[in-house]
């Protein structure tokens, strides 16, 4: 649903799939969700689940998605601003 390849283009579609995928405990699929409540794909933006789907992927083993919650913790997306917190995940 994501690419639209094999069928038309759905976003709303993809995002329940990933949020299906997540809440079984897929990290990949964790940070996808929390990519499409940051960006409003398949639905409205909302950084405070965002954060926290970000803070979950991070938790099950997600490297990628360190960065991305780096991000928010540095611009206080989500969250309150916290630049030292921003920090260990740079790393």
């Amino acid at each position: 649903y994501e690419t639209g390849r094999g069928k038309e283009r759905d976003d709303r579609a993809a995002r329940r799939c990933f949020l299906k995928a997540a809440m079984m405990g897929d990290p990949t699929a964790m940070r996808y969700v929390a990519g499409c409540y940051l960006r409003g794909v398949g639905g409205d933006v909302n950084y405070d689940e965002a954060f926290r789907w970000y803070r979950k992927a991070v938790h099950a083993g997600d490297v990628k998605a360190q960065a991305n919650l780096a991000d928010m913790l540095d611009e206080g997306q989500g969250c309150d601003r916290d630049a030292s917190e921003a920090q260990t995940y740079y790393r």
